[in-house]
């Protein structure tokens, strides 16, 4: 017959290691092993389940920037999903100024030099598959702000690329070609906010709803050098923003990629909004 004592001595295995898609998993490395930076169990499953999501939407291969600002962290939060490198080709995040790093994501400051520089250039995408600039946002305010852009030129020869949840005004733009802007009023609240050219239309998205369109075609022929895009404001090289251009607004998640159907678009919003959910941000 056993004893207790013969039980006290069982061995229980443990519990196997969570198993994440590769792509999810080079990201976590990035920040884990190369940053010293720790993730906890709860971002890391909601971004595993935000890249499992967009791969089977079909959504993945159209993005070439995901910033899931997890981390809490400077450092952390500068990495790009989609290629987790440290380096300007793979899109990650040069931080300037102030700005704020917490479990909700990132919240960009109010002066001329606080924006993320996320190197993605405008002049990497046209008319054939177009582009989108899309952010969730969590910290909302009514100022005149980018919360996604980048501009280039003087006078007449000027052209801005925009996402701008408002202006000032309670007024949404959208914009990728010249001085463009289709517009949509609305007051600032916290919610999914796209910028989105195909097919030679750019239309304005709110949450799962289109509130505006109309014409524009991305123009190809326009020398960017190096005013990419910014987050938080509108960059204009040599590490300096427009100076009315701040927003002071919190991010949660923000992306940057070839054009969306109406359709992907929705889908899209699901897997923010889940991603957003997940993080209770």
């Amino acid at each position: 017959m056993l004893s207790y004592g013969a039980f006290t001595s069982l061995q229980y295995p443990e519990p196997p290691a969570p198993t994440f898609d590769t792509d999810a998993q080079a990201f976590f490395t990035q920040i884990e092993t190369v940053e010293g930076i720790t993730l906890t169990t709860t971002e890391k499953d909601a971004v595993n389940d935000l890249v499992v999501g967009l791969k089977a939407d079909s959504l993945w291969t159209k993005m070439d920037s995901i910033y899931p600002f997890v981390g809490s962290d400077a450092d952390a939060c500068k990495y790009n999903l989609k290629d987790p490198q440290d380096t300007n080709a793979a899109y990650r995040i040069t931080w300037y100024g102030t700005n704020t790093f917490n479990s909700d994501g990132v919240t960009c400051g109010t002066t001329n030099n606080d924006f993320g520089q996320t190197y993605n250039e405008p002049g990497d995408y046209g008319p054939t598959n177009g582009t989108h600039l899309a952010v969730w946002c969590n910290n909302v305010n009514n100022v005149r702000g980018y919360d996604l852009g980048a501009f280039r030129g003087s006078g007449g020869d000027r052209d801005d690329w925009a996402l701008i949840i408002s202006y000032g005004n309670s007024t949404q733009y959208a914009c990728f070609n010249a001085l463009n802007y289709t517009t949509d009023s609305h007051t600032p609240a916290e919610n999914f906010y796209m910028s989105n050219n195909l097919s030679n239309t750019t239309e304005v998205w709110r949450g799962t709803t289109l509130e505006a369109s109309s014409a524009q075609t991305i123009d190809t022929s326009l020398s960017w050098g190096s005013n990419t895009i910014a987050l938080g404001g509108s960059y204009r090289g040599a590490g300096t923003s427009v100076s009315d251009g701040q927003s002071g607004r919190g991010y949660a998640l923000a992306t940057v990629g070839q054009g969306f159907t109406s359709t992907e678009a929705g889908n899209f919003y699901t897997r923010a909004n889940t991603f957003v959910t997940d993080l209770s941000r």
